[in-house]
């Protein structure tokens, strides 16, 4: 078997046979010696070196240096271009005022042009997939024309005390129109549709729509909560879960924000197409786009605009004054008779300051007769025929 032998290191021999100070050596081999504090050693050799004055570090760290504070460059604020969604730098230009009278209508962001005309195709594709019946009130042999007209303008009263969506109330309304296309309904169970309806359409546009004890304590009582949720369990298995649907103020939105009309036009264009709903019996046989088109044009016609339908309105829309006549002349005689309507919910929403009060405008005399020849006799009807219901002005 080898051995090893482990020598000595030979500075440590020599330092030992010169009978050196044994301080010197490493801590290791010194026989009964303590290391002093802080000695360092270089190649085995003990270093001499001094204490070291341990200081804090505010007084070795040199103090920073304090840069003076520049005054920074206002930026310019960024406001969205609600024409192509885009940010750009700029200043508000509406103020705090016109904001909290403007109607959500002209707060949503627009669509972008470049995919207006792909959408307004893809609208005009679904509203003929969801088109009810207009002749159903005929199968119908419990409730009538007049008590959906009621069955409306208490939806109308709820959305305005609720402040929900306009979404909200059309799309209730098409709803029960097209469950009445399928479903016959005696008359109490009318206004569970109506409220199971409302629920729905809360539940597509709303954030916080009201819940089944609210629909419920918004009857009366008449029904409960459950019969509310067993309602619009049918009324959902009836459309066959097709719920996204556009609807006439779908089509108002688009053709007001794409062609940039006014606060006041698409007051009253909003205003003539909410009125259409208390009637299903004279405009169900139309599509919504065709009705807010002809509400656009018969606003236009009131507010005596110098071009009647442009023919940006004309190309987009699709329809001629010719076509959209039929439902102009319909909606003059029912502009004409809403003061004296038993329902005024929609009447008094519209008077309010948040639309402008244009409710109160008095309508023109529209020419039957010249209606469809164009819109140049109907700029020349007389001026005075047009106001506001008070004033004496000729």
């Amino acid at each position: 078997m080898a051995t090893f032998k482990i020598h000595e290191d030979s500075a440590i021999k020599d330092a030992i046979s010169k009978k050196e100070n044994i301080s010197r050596l490493p801590k290791k081999i010194q026989p009964n010696g303590k290391r002093t504090a802080l000695n360092s050693f270089s190649n085995g050799v003990r270093q001499d070196c001094k204490r070291i004055k341990i200081v804090s570090n505010k007084e070795n760290v040199p103090p920073p240096q304090v840069k003076p504070i520049t005054k920074m460059e206002e930026k310019p604020k960024l406001v969205i271009d609600t024409d192509l969604l885009k940010i750009v730098p700029g200043e508000n230009k509406t103020s705090d005022n016109e904001d909290a009278e403007a109607l959500p209508l002209l707060q949503t962001l627009k669509c972008s042009l470049e995919y207006s005309e792909e959408i307004l195709k893809f609208l005009k594709e679904q509203e003929s997939e969801t088109l009810p019946r207009p002749t159903y009130m005929d199968k119908q042999p419990h409730i009538t024309w007049n008590m959906r007209s009621v069955l409306v303008d208490w939806l109308v009263c709820v959305a305005d005390e609720y402040n929900l969506n306009e979404d909200t109330l059309y799309l209730a309304v098409q709803y029960i129109d097209r469950f009445l296309s399928k479903i016959s309904v005696i008359r109490d169970k009318l206004q569970l549709v109506g409220a199971s309806a409302m629920m729905i359409a809360g539940k597509m546009e709303e954030i916080y729509p009201p819940v089944p004890k609210e629909w419920a304590f918004l009857t009366s009582d008449s029904y409960t909560a459950r019969q509310v949720i067993k309602m619009e369990q049918l009324i959902i298995k009836v459309l066959d879960f097709k719920l996204v649907s556009p609807t006439s103020y779908t089509f108002v939105r688009k053709f007001c924000e794409d062609h940039k009309i006014d606060k006041v036009t698409t007051n009253l264009a909003m205003y003539l197409t909410e009125l259409v709903l208390l009637e299903g019996k004279h405009y169900l046989n139309f599509k919504p786009s065709e009705i807010a088109a002809a509400s656009i044009l018969f606003a236009r016609f009131n507010l005596m605009k110098p071009i009647l339908w442009p023919k940006e309105m004309e190309k987009s829309s699709g329809y001629t004054i010719k076509h959209l006549s039929p439902i102009v002349k319909a909606q003059s005689v029912t502009l004409k008779g809403s003061p004296l309507t038993p329902q005024q919910t929609i009447q008094e929403k519209y008077k309010g300051r948040k639309f402008g009060g244009v409710a109160l405008l008095k309508p023109r005399v529209l020419n039957l007769d010249c209606l469809e020849d164009g819109d140049g006799c109907l700029a020349e009807l007389p001026q005075r025929n047009f106001g506001v219901i008070g004033d004496r002005r000729k």
